[in-house]
């Protein structure tokens, strides 16, 4: 059996590599590779998510990583 919440990100991103595939005219595989690969890049480096209040995920792991260097003793 699957998590519900698990399928419904699965979903949501995959409904969001499809509209990048959707508007792309391949010219073959490394062309491919290389669209994904950028958009990738956009995805986790800069697009804003809201379920991380508008951060990318990249910008939300260097915040935590940062908070928890910040502990003081």
């Amino acid at each position: 059996m699957g998590h519900s919440f698990l399928s419904c990100k699965v979903s949501r991103n995959l409904g969001a590599i499809q509209e990048c595939l959707n508007e792309t005219l391949f010219e073959g595989l490394h062309h491919v590779r290389h669209i994904l690969a950028d958009w990738r890049h956009d995805y986790n480096h800069v697009r804003p998510h809201s379920s991380l209040n508008g951060q990318s995920p990249m910008e939300a792991l260097e915040n935590k990583n940062e908070k928890s260097l910040n502990i003081n003793p």
